[in-house]
């Protein structure tokens, strides 16, 4: 009786499964748009400095984590640590 049931809720869900997929739609693609060379040239330089950028905030992140470790944490003392265990 429970597996018949089951075999009932597999079979509800694939034809669900079945009618959600053929009523999408895909991405549709338009060509409406073209880019020339400068657009290219301006999104490379955009997409430059960005790296930048994240490049500088993650390095100037590096470094105040180290100065805030090594100001609170001495590796080599135990006995002078400020940071509780």
């Amino acid at each position: 009786m429970q597996f018949c049931f089951m075999k009932h809720r597999i079979r509800i869900s694939l034809f669900i499964l079945l009618v959600v997929s053929s009523v999408c739609m895909g991405q549709r693609i338009r060509n409406t748009q073209q880019f020339n060379r400068s657009d290219y040239l301006d999104r490379s330089r955009a997409h430059r400095n960005t790296g930048w950028i994240l490049l500088g905030g993650g390095a100037l992140a590096v470094v105040g984590g180290f100065a805030i470790f090594a100001n609170n944490v001495d590796l080599w003392n135990d006995s002078n640590d400020n940071v509780e265990v």
